[in-house]
């Protein structure tokens, strides 16, 4: 790129030195040929397509932004499931062992005298579809 900057500048240096010299010489100006403006013309298309491409990467880009968002989205779901399913399965637990009692002891775990370590929970009221609240 640096050196193509040199180049051009350059160029222009010399062209800026011919110039003066042309213009005291009185040289006609050449009017460009065909083939220069075929040139040219691809010159400007081959940008035009650099820019569609140039288009493509910043979408590419984006994409793979929402890509790592949506990892990370799935990773934190994934964790919070594995954390309910933990929940569930100790209520699971809870519940069977809150009905074993009842069915070998005739006692509920809600009456003070639960296994050590285990919060005693109070007993849900179940209401039917005819009471009121």
């Amino acid at each position: 790129m640096f050196k193509r900057t040199l180049l051009t500048s350059g160029f222009l240096a010399l062209a800026f030195a011919c110039h003066g010299a042309a213009a005291a010489q009185d040289v006609p100006v050449v009017q460009p040929s065909g083939g220069d403006i075929e040139a040219r013309l691809a010159r400007v298309e081959r940008l035009v397509q650099s820019q569609g491409l140039l288009d493509l990467l910043s979408q590419v880009q984006d994409l793979q932004r929402q890509i790592k968002q949506l990892r990370g989205s799935i990773e934190e779901q994934g964790h919070r499931l594995q954390l309910l399913t933990a929940k569930q399965g100790q209520l699971y637990v809870d519940i069977d062992r809150r009905l074993q009692a009842l069915e070998h002891g005739g006692v509920a775990a809600n009456d003070g005298a639960g296994a050590p370590g285990v919060v005693n929970n109070p007993p849900i009221q179940v209401l039917n579809a005819n009471d009121g609240p």
